[in-house]
């Protein structure tokens, strides 16, 4: 079974701006400002939490083809609502129809903003190192707010640096132990709110005391 593409970290640079600008509006102030609104998902309207695994921020292609990766085609939503809509829940793709209608009338506005937006982004140029050094580094962070919370305050260093080195991979083709361990070195710093700690000999991750 063919695995589905996936955004590249390109395309979601490209399209950041132009979604936040579109859907909100608010959220380009400055977080003083009372009149600030926080992005939420685009189905529930509720905030996004990061590292959760159902609540979290995804890319949403709002008609089930990834590969179309026109704007009017993406939002975010949560990962379970987006899972929702894809399974049958005809009320969610109803509202991704009507979502659909109004970016493309967005776009009809604004197009001399979008010029350059018009045509299907072709990403013919490879990840730069930045690019996945950025892109590594944030699934690392997620995958630790994941995993160890109040209900499970301690997590296996050994199996979270290979398990981050299968998303990393999953999300760009890259990926390595020695960088995982890199990045997780930083993560548990006396600067961060992770540790290492040992247990009979084993190492884990832990949250540090008060954070």
């Amino acid at each position: 079974m063919p695995v589905a593409k996936s955004l590249t970290i390109r395309i979601k640079k490209q399209r950041t701006p132009l979604v936040l600008k579109r859907d909100y509006p608010l959220s380009l102030l400055y977080l003083e400002d009372p009149c600030y609104e926080e992005p939420t998902c685009c189905y529930c309207e509720q905030r996004f939490i990061l590292g959760h695994t159902l609540w979290k921020k995804t890319w949403e292609h709002l008609n089930n083809d990834k590969t179309c990766e026109y704007l009017w085609n993406l939002a975010w939503a949560h990962w379970k609502c987006n899972q929702d809509k894809m399974h049958d829940n005809f009320d969610l793709q109803f509202l991704a129809q009507d979502i659909i209608r109004k970016n493309k009338e967005w776009e009809a506005n604004h197009d001399f903003e979008l010029s350059s937006e018009r045509e299907k982004i072709t990403d013919t140029h490879p990840h730069t190192e930045i690019d996945l050094n950025i892109a590594h580094s944030q699934v690392a962070t997620e995958y630790l707010a994941e995993k160890i919370n109040n209900t499970n305050p301690q997590y296996p260093e050994e199996d979270a640096i290979y398990s981050i080195v299968t998303r990393c991979r999953r999300l760009t083709g890259h990926g390595s132990a020695q960088a995982v361990r890199g990045y997780l070195k930083e993560l548990t710093c006396s600067e961060n709110k992770y540790a290492i700690e040992k247990v009979k000999g084993k190492k884990f991750i832990i949250r540090r005391t008060g954070q």
